[in-house]
């Protein structure tokens, strides 16, 4: 089925607004978890730097909201910028724009960033064993390469 390509980033910047907004009651609610005091204990336990899961976070959320800030311009330049709008399918074919290309380095940044929370957590829960890491730091490097060279 064909679907042609304004209608396409249309429904895509809707569908990314829809999950972007489900994504900052969730980062909200994750930031008040992990930066928490532990019950447990009462007071808690003072850190001289942040914990590795809230500086994820803060950054996973800052890359989400900037490649979600750049789907939002670009269906603003497409309509109402790039030729005084009367065009926007060639602006949307135009993957050699900067926001384009941009917008794409931020989901690839992101699988990178999230693969490496993802070392991280697998580190840390098996009493910070570097041989378990061996293999998945292996395979972040390669998808980082791979995503460079894209």
């Amino acid at each position: 089925m064909f679907v042609p390509l304004v209608a396409a980033n249309i429904a895509s910047l809707c569908i990314e607004s829809v999950f972007y907004g489900i994504f900052c009651a969730l980062f909200i609610f994750s930031l008040y978890l992990v930066a928490r005091r532990n019950p447990c204990t009462g007071i808690g336990i003072k850190h001289p730097y942040p914990k590795p899961m809230l500086v994820f976070s803060v950054v996973i959320f800052l890359v989400v909201t900037t490649h979600w800030s750049l789907s939002a311009a670009r269906a603003f330049q497409a309509f109402f910028l790039y030729l005084d709008g009367q065009t926007p399918a060639v602006f949307f074919s135009d993957v050699s724009q900067f926001t384009a290309v941009f917008r794409e380095g931020t989901l690839l940044g992101l699988l990178v960033i999230g693969d490496l929370t993802i070392v991280y957590r697998l580190w840390a829960i098996w009493s910070h064993h570097r041989g378990v890491i061996v293999l998945p730091v292996i395979l972040l490097a390669g998808l980082s390469g791979e995503n460079h060279s894209l």
